[in-house]
């Protein structure tokens, strides 16, 4: 058994943060809306999880107490027991980065009442950077699971068309190419225990793209009106990436792939109704 999840110990998180941004909606294109944020935070006593193969990894490599004491072992033998993945407060947490944000809608004519709305986010990860305790270094989670799982470039774009009482939304998400463990700590781990090429390459997550789709329908005068919906996430069936620390050393979710990140459950439907009365 091990420990997850929950810490009756944890302190609140606190946080300075810093934000600017400018807003432009050009005469000569009306409708349009693009604004560009920057921000830059600092959370103290971030509340997170250290995962186990990680407690296991840094360990081994630094005898940190923060991750040792994560590893259970058997007072007899010196070997694994257990690892505990529950949630901690990370001494510090830095970000910084810039999101955009563009909206645009205007009526296509196709029909009297139709209109098509756009909006893309994007936003683009400068900095991540946890530390576990204030005397132990800060790691980059940017582009890797193991420290952060920020991504460097993330983006969610949808489409929106209505006519009447009817509409389709479609959205797409991007998420930039990443990795499982720092590349120079999972060669020497892998290098130690002998990994084939073919598994160790499983440590490079390819970019990914996720699409969307919904239908609604509304029946009814807008006092008492039923809304229907149709949808289907994950559309083309988009696979989560098999991590091979999570096959040694399992997961929370007992995936083996980082269930918290990327879908693990594949394409599914849903349907609903909304009622207003």
């Amino acid at each position: 058994t091990a420990q997850f999840g929950g810490n009756p110990a944890l302190k609140p998180e606190t946080a300075d943060t810093l934000t600017a941004g400018i807003v432009f909606t050009p005469t000569f294109l009306r409708r349009l809306s693009l604004t560009v944020d920057y921000f830059d935070i600092k959370l103290t006593n971030a509340i997170g999880i250290i995962p186990r193969s990680t407690s296991i990894q840094q360990c081994l490599l630094t005898s940190e107490p923060q991750f040792c004491n994560n590893v259970i072992r058997y007072d007899n033998t010196g070997y694994i027991r257990t690892v505990n993945a529950q949630n901690i407060n990370i001494a510090d947490t830095k970000t910084r980065g810039i999101d955009v944000n563009l909206r645009y809608g205007r009526a296509l004519g196709l029909t009297t009442d139709d209109r098509l709305d756009l909006s893309v986010l994007y936003t683009h990860t400068l900095r991540y950077k946890t530390q576990s305790a204030p005397a132990a270094p800060a790691y980059s989670g940017v582009g890797n699971l193991e420290y952060g799982a920020a991504f460097r470039d993330k983006v969610n774009a949808t489409a929106t068309y209505s006519a009447g009482p009817y509409s389709v939304n479609w959205t797409t998400t991007y998420l930039s190419p990443m990795v499982d463990t720092v590349r120079d700590e999972f060669a020497d781990y892998a290098d130690q225990i002998g990994l084939s090429p073919e598994i160790a390459a499983h440590n490079e997550i390819a970019s990914r793209f996720y699409h969307d789709v919904q239908l609604r329908a509304r029946v009814g005068e807008e006092s008492r009106q039923m809304e229907m919906f149709f949808g289907v996430t994950n559309l083309f069936d988009r696979k989560p990436p098999k991590l091979e620390d999570t096959v040694f050393y399992g997961t929370i979710t007992g995936t083996t792939t980082a269930a918290d990140v990327y879908d693990p459950i594949g394409r599914r439907f849903y349907v609903g109704a909304q009622l207003k009365f």
